[in-house]
């Protein structure tokens, strides 16, 4: 079967992009060897974009294609129009930044921005709106700067930028400020870094409307399907997603996310990964998912080997390679193993996985040991309180015999003077104790001298 037909979604995002004339997407696609590629090409050059691209394009095709084409004359015309449009722009802003002007500074960077955006130099239209930072006056216009410098770091695949914008809007806490136009930035963010997890909590949340200029719907559902693939239990996307009704109108977009899906929490891991295979090129046409494809695969394919084992003691090879339909699967599995994924042991000879069975009475006497350990520990520490109680060098409790002694006008003379009572009956015992000896002794003598 051909790759084309076979990659059925493929075509669809490649449709997509140019029904939607996203431009990042397309040169992003025209950047990467394709089967795409020249179709693309040839497309463009009856449907121009920007100057930019359209100066690609008839380069690209006349360096990898042979086409010998020369350049069309719309492009001149085209770049002649927009630099005149800068230097007309570049002269007002001079005389508003002369004039401190803040209101016609800001709108002048607009303008400038937009005229790079038009020529396709993203970089000089982010350096405009960056620029419009130091001259903003209120929340709204924060907001709205912004969420310019957003769209064009995705379209730069500058995540540590959107992420900072993000946090600046979020900041001011407009109650007006729609959700999903943070959502999904956020989502792209976190799919660049490589925070799986963060992409499906963020994506989860939208709402059933949630749109972006930038990212489709069908982009929304990609990033969501293989993010949850790779970091969420089979509990977790049924209950999350699968049963999400925001979330079921976004799946008719690309509907094979849906049963990539379905075939993870049914286990029935060799058709996923064939499907995976089949639609690779629908992740990697995508400018943010493109770096993070066989990472994200990777991910999937060692959660899905863990999961398996999880519901046999004992499994053969032969079973295992034909669950998943990959004959070298015992290689990754032995990795898994030996990085403690995995408690299991192979027969090499067999060719049999047994799950390693636990030593009940070594782990009793482990238990046992660590909970005499955590006794004795606590033991020494109640003791060593009581030491420090005695030599009246726990304050809490200096203070407290302290409050406890008064309660009156003289209350805190009160102990003294007991004390002082104490000591001086028992000093009275002492001497009568030793006047009674005394007394005895004078006595015995007495009574001997009589008897002699």
């Amino acid at each position: 079967m051909d790759v084309v037909d076979r990659n059925h979604d493929s075509m669809n995002s490649i449709d997509e992009v140019k029904n939607k004339r996203l431009a990042y997407k397309i040169k992003f696609i025209l950047s990467i060897e394709n089967p795409y590629k020249e179709s693309l090409l040839q497309w463009l050059l009856h449907n121009p974009i920007n100057p930019d691209i359209d100066t690609a394009v008839v380069n690209t095709l006349n360096k990898e294609f042979g086409r010998g084409l020369s350049m069309p004359e719309h492009i001149e015309q085209q770049e002649a129009e927009l630099k005149q449009q800068l230097q007309s722009t570049q002269f007002q802003l001079k005389s508003y930044l002369n004039n401190s002007l803040r209101e016609s500074i800001r709108m002048s960077y607009y303008s400038l921005a937009d005229i790079y955006l038009k020529a396709g130099s993203i970089d000089h239209a982010l350096n405009a709106y960056l620029q419009t930072r130091d001259h903003i006056s209120s929340s709204a216009q924060l907001v709205e700067t912004h969420t310019h410098i957003i769209s064009l770091a995705i379209q730069l695949r500058n995540y540590a930028l959107i992420k900072n914008s993000i946090i600046k809007i979020n900041s001011i806490a407009i109650n007006d400020i729609d959700s999903d136009t943070l959502l999904i930035p956020s989502a792209v963010a976190d799919l660049g870094q490589g925070n799986y997890a963060s992409v499906v909590d963020s994506l989860t949340k939208l709402s059933a409307s949630a749109s972006h200029p930038l990212i489709p719907a069908s982009d929304i559902t990609l990033y969501l399907a293989l993010c949850a693939l790779a970091t969420q239990s089979r509990q977790e996307i049924k209950e999350k997603i699968l049963d999400n009704d925001a979330l079921r109108s976004k799946f008719e977009f690309e509907p094979h996310t849906k049963h990539l899906l379905h075939h993870f929490v049914a286990s029935e891991y060799k058709a996923l990964f064939g499907l995976l295979d089949e639609n690779k090129w629908a992740y990697l046409l995508d400018p943010h998912m493109h770096s993070q494809y066989e990472q994200m695969v990777d991910a999937i394919y060692k959660r899905c080997i863990v999961q398996y084992f999880e519901s046999f003691t004992c499994i053969s090879l032969n079973n295992l390679i034909k669950t998943f339909g990959d004959d070298g699967i015992l290689n990754t599995t032995l990795k898994l193993i030996k990085s403690s994924q995995l408690n299991l042991r192979y027969d090499a000879v067999n060719h049999v996985f047994h799950k390693a069975s636990s030593d009940t009475r070594t782990n009793l006497l482990n238990k046992a040991v660590a909970v005499s350990e955590s006794n004795h520990k606590a033991t020494k520490q109640l003791v060593y309180r009581m030491k420090l109680s005695n030599a009246k060098l726990v304050l809490n409790e200096r203070s407290e015999r302290g409050a406890g002694g008064a309660g009156g006008s003289g209350g805190k003379k009160e102990p003294r003077k007991e004390a002082r009572q104490r000591r001086n009956s028992d000093q009275l015992d002492d001497d009568e104790e030793d006047d009674g000896e005394e007394g005895s002794s004078k006595q015995v003598e007495m009574d001997v001298e009589q008897s002699k």
